[in-house]
């Protein structure tokens, strides 16, 4: 008997990348004890760091990618908070869906093999419609946002670029980056 499967075809998602143009942005952060948890949350409480940290960075922006979306207002919420530090140790062999006696799935894109998650991954999520505009909210470990706030505030981030994965999901984000202006200029020799 054939085994039966059903692998998500290319057609059910599409990758894009947003170039967006940053406007002006606000920090908020926070850092203290952790000392209070619900009643029914004190045993993970317990086995909580001490201390915690939180950073929120909210970004006006505008998108410059595709003509669709030219000129459209979005809000970006970079979100950093202490993760546990498994997430770092995550390996996509670790969410890699599996299909009979255990044989890891894949599905081949543009001449590539690429893994089959179990479930959806992603660093977060985007809101809204392209022409009201767009909400992308990034939740990403403390240090990272805070080394965007670097950035931010030395004129390094003029534009920040997003991935998004658009599934039956949703649109969820895969990737955020920015680069220093002129990085790929030539120096003149």
């Amino acid at each position: 008997m054939k085994e039966s499967k059903r692998v998500k075809r290319e057609s059910e998602t599409s990758y894009e990348v947003y170039e967006l143009e940053v406007g002006t942005y606000e920090v908020r952060m926070s850092a203290g004890i952790r000392a209070t948890a619900a009643p029914s949350a004190l045993g993970e409480l317990l086995d909580q760091p001490l201390h915690s940290s939180y950073m929120e960075i909210d970004i006006a922006a505008k998108c410059l990618s595709s003509m669709q979306l030219s000129d459209v207002e979005c809000a970006v919420f970079l979100k950093g908070a202490d993760m546990h530090e498994d997430w770092s140790r995550l390996r996509v062999s670790d969410v890699q869906g599996r299909g009979e006696n255990g044989k890891p799935q894949y599905i081949e894109r543009d001449g590539e093999w690429i893994p089959v998650f179990d479930s959806p991954r992603s660093i977060g999520y985007v809101d809204g419609e392209p022409p009201r505009g767009l909400t992308f909210s990034v939740y990403l470990p403390f240090y990272i946002v805070q080394e965007f706030r670097t950035a931010l505030a030395l004129g390094l981030a003029p534009r920040i670029y997003i991935g998004v994965n658009r599934t039956e999901f949703g649109w969820l984000i895969q990737t955020v980056d920015y680069s220093t202006p002129g990085m790929y200029e030539l120096c003149p020799l």
